[in-house]
């Protein structure tokens, strides 16, 4: 049973202790999630210790960060960065559907160790103070985040070379 608290949440451990609530798989250190958002609360405290990607299918979501809000929609993907935030239904709400990756930091650091000889380190820009990064959904993305919705249904079986 789903219990919300007056307290901030993480919301990585809430998912993934709820997998009937929150369909889910995981490859390597990702957490992969798609579901229907079941929040009834106008505004959830929540925390995220893990690196996320979100793509809505449908609806809409407000996140707020410090004085900065974003307002998740279809056209709009989101890199959340391990923080503290606020997740507010918006007031023409009519559910949110979204896949979710949740991504640990010793996998990414395996990443750009396996990468680092192939890219260029110099002139970086400085980090972005921002929280929460959007970006543009094109059909690229779109289809590519969707080949992942198959495999939450009828616990259709990854390829072999992906979860090996």
């Amino acid at each position: 049973m789903l219990v919300i608290s007056e307290e901030n949440m993480d919301v990585y451990e809430l998912h993934k202790s709820e997998p009937e609530l929150f369909p889910q798989f995981s490859v390597k250190d990702t957490l992969f999630l798609y579901y229907s958002c079941p929040q009834k609360e106008k505004i959830l405290q929540l925390y995220s210790k893990h690196i996320q990607f979100g793509f809505t299918l449908t609806g809409k979501r407000i996140t707020r960060h410090g004085n900065q809000t974003w307002v998740s929609n279809p056209e709009k993907g989101s890199l959340l960065k391990k923080c503290a935030f606020l997740q507010e239904l918006p007031t023409d709400y009519d559910g949110w559907d979204v896949l979710n990756f949740y991504l640990k930091d010793d996998y990414l650091r395996y990443i750009i160790d396996e990468f680092r000889p192939h890219l260029s380190l110099n002139d970086l820009p400085e980090p972005n103070k921002e929280m929460i990064e959007t970006f543009k959904i094109d059909e690229h993305i779109r289809n590519c985040y969707r080949s992942f919705l198959p495999y939450f249904d009828n616990n259709k079986p990854l390829p072999e070379n992906v979860s090996s």
